[in-house]
């Protein structure tokens, strides 16, 4: 089972920081990772260390925007479906 953060899976997280950043880089280290994000409404984040940890406290300015583009995104295909 994956572990996630607030509902959201590491690949979750990744897709929505992409879409909320205009700058998104991972990069993998010798031990963990380095992760830079930055938007206009939060601005800069930088850290290194573990994957799921670096990408936790970069989602979760985010996390309420993503819930709220999922259940838009549920909503419209349930109403596509019916």
């Amino acid at each position: 089972m994956a572990s996630t953060y607030r509902g959201f899976t590491v690949e979750q997280m990744l897709i929505h920081l992409r879409s909320f950043c205009s700058t998104v880089k991972l990069e993998s280290l010798d031990q963990g990772w380095r992760l830079y994000c930055y938007s206009e409404e939060h601005g800069e984040y930088e850290n290194e260390g573990a994957l799921f940890f670096i990408l936790s406290k970069a989602f979760d300015p985010f996390v309420e925007d993503a819930r709220e583009k999922v259940k838009g995104t549920i909503e419209a295909l349930w109403l596509s479906a019916h």
